[in-house]
């Protein structure tokens, strides 16, 4: 699902193989469905129940046909006193113990609009949330701050405010230099500047020497490689990863089509840019 949320930014959605895609992410979240339900027959196989594959699959497929009624009904039942929601799915009277990990509550900023549910207070909890956590490394902050990228579409203001908030951690002075990140976090820093950038009428310069970091790691077929540590849950904060190379390669695509987006505004002049900017506009090639 992640790789399929990076492709659909890049423009890759009408792809016969993201077609196919989603048609595997819909009969997971039926699955999924099922097994809350009491389905537990046969090989769950690479069914995953957590809260944070419910919000992606509900990013990609959009608004649910029934309304949302049951997924209101089974959000609800993960909720916890003070706002977020629990990672494991379960059984109604079962969550006791499940922990909480941000990541999959800022997703869900981009979901709960389309079942109705207002996220005035997930947002506050996400905030008070981030306002408790000892220091942790860059990479944290800008994998948060990607996926909020993503909700921000459906999300409205909360979502672009937390987005904003979190980029604040993410100023010069605290990032270091940007070479010195790996391709995931490079890849997410990039999407989410850029997008940034854009809503800003703001050519971003200082972007250029991330790109050219970027592009510098990519192999011969066009791919990046894994992480060489795959991403770790830590403290609750920073969200599961797969570590794929396939994945690394979708987020560094999704960051890559943002900031041509960006050369495309210099070119035209459209985002203040300088002469010698709009020149360096052949880099789209």
């Amino acid at each position: 699902m992640r790789v399929l949320l990076g492709v659909r930014a890049s423009g890759y959605a009408g792809e016969p193989f993201y077609r196919r895609g989603l048609g595997f992410v819909r009969r997971h979240q039926e699955r999924l469905r099922g097994w809350l339900h009491g389905d537990r027959g046969g090989d769950p196989g690479d069914l995953e129940p957590t809260v944070d594959a419910l919000a992606m699959g509900s990013l990609l497929l959009g608004p649910e046909p029934d309304g949302g009624a049951e997924l209101r009904s089974i959000l609800r039942a993960q909720q916890t006193p003070r706002g977020l929601y629990r990672h494991g799915l379960g059984p109604p009277g079962a969550a006791a113990g499940r922990r909480v990990l941000v990541g999959d509550n800022v997703l869900l900023l981009g979901v709960l609009p389309a079942l109705g549910m207002d996220t005035t207070e997930l947002a506050a909890a996400i905030r008070s949330e981030l306002d408790e956590v000892p220091p942790a490394p860059p990479k944290t902050w800008i994998v948060l701050a990607y996926l909020g990228s993503l909700a921000a579409p459906t999300g409205g203001a909360e979502a672009h405010a937390l987005v904003a908030r979190l980029l604040d951690r993410l100023e010069p002075s605290r990032l270091g230099p940007v070479a010195a990140l790996d391709d995931v976090a490079l890849s997410a820093y990039l999407r989410v500047r850029a997008d940034q950038c854009l809503r800003d009428a703001d050519a971003c310069n200082d972007l250029n020497a991330a790109v050219a970091a970027l592009l510098g790691r990519r192999q011969g077929d066009g791919s990046w490689l894994a992480p060489a540590v795959a991403a770790v849950e830590g403290g609750g904060i920073e969200p599961s990863s797969t570590g794929s190379a396939v994945e690394t390669t979708a987020l560094a695509l999704d960051g890559l089509a943002t900031y041509r987006r960006i050369l495309d505004g210099r070119a035209k002049g459209m985002l203040g840019a300088s002469p010698a900017d709009a020149a360096g506009a052949v880099l789209r090639r």
